[in-house]
């Protein structure tokens, strides 16, 4: 299935991956002279060893891996199922459980959330492919999108579909790659910011204007203000962030415990 016959099945995605390295305690991140709570990411790979996407399966529920079931393809059904373990495996660190104690509850068809029994913890996951991204903060609602670029994306006309009239017409004087590259960041902030909101359908990604050139950027959404950070991602993939305020961004890797980032 290709990229836009998966955008219409479903606009929503979800997935994390599992044990890195120890993270940052909840303490404020500092910034300069100024103090701001942070929101951590956590970028990680889908494909790992069968040995640990065995231990990793063991950790899903009966209810989540009925919902596996339900996914034809065999290759998307074992990348889910990485990426729901591994939020497990992420959030019960957060919450000092064990990861089959975490939850994940959804209502209606809203993006998945965390009941962390009183304790805040706002989270957000998308995975495309062979990647995925974590979002998670006690203060700030967050939401992330990744995507892979799609060579064969028709990205002229569904911009013009999507995206808000000076979004599409910036869009369409590009040269093709560039189009390219410029319309899966538009489509990934967007994306940020509706599972941010906690959910939507393509339908409202014209309402949420986003811009097209690079870098932070704040946006109104209805009486609050968003700030968006296009994030760094593997080649061929896009990425990008939405934070509800402002907050500096820790991001996180298979090997690493986790890098302040320059984004305050």
């Amino acid at each position: 299935m290709n990229w836009e016959s998966q955008r219409r099945e479903l606009l929503s995605s979800d997935a994390p991956k599992t044990g890195l390295g120890p993270l940052r305690t909840v303490a404020d991140a500092a910034v300069g002279l100024r103090i701001r709570p942070h929101v951590d990411v956590w970028c990680l790979p889908l494909l790992v060893p069968p040995a640990d996407a065995a231990r990793l399966a063991r950790l899903l529920p009966a209810g989540e891996n009925a919902c596996l079931d339900r996914i034809a393809s065999r290759a998307r059904r074992q990348r889910a199922c990485i990426a729901w373990a591994s939020r497990r495996s992420i959030l019960a660190r957060y919450l000092r459980c064990n990861p089959d104690e975490v939850a994940i509850v959804r209502h209606g068809r809203g993006a998945p959330t965390v009941d962390a029994s009183g304790h805040p913890l706002h989270v957000s996951l998308s995975h495309s492919e062979d990647w995925m991204l974590l979002a998670v903060s006690r203060v700030h609602r967050v939401g992330v999108d990744i995507e892979r670029i799609d060579p064969d994306a028709d990205v002229v006309r569904l911009a013009r579909r999507f995206f808000t009239t000076d979004e599409a017409a910036a869009l369409s004087v590009l040269p093709e790659d560039e189009a390219r590259r410029v319309f899966f960041r538009i489509w990934t902030r967007k994306e940020a910011v509706l599972k941010g909101l906690g959910g939507g359908v393509p339908s409202r990604l014209r309402a949420v204007p986003v811009g097209a050139d690079e870098g932070r950027r704040v946006v109104r959404i209805g009486v609050s203000d968003w700030t968006l950070h296009d994030l760094a991602a593997p080649a061929d993939y896009a990425a990008a962030l939405a934070v509800r305020g402002d907050a500096t961004i820790l991001t996180h890797g298979v090997l690493d415990e986790g890098r302040e980032s320059a984004v305050v």
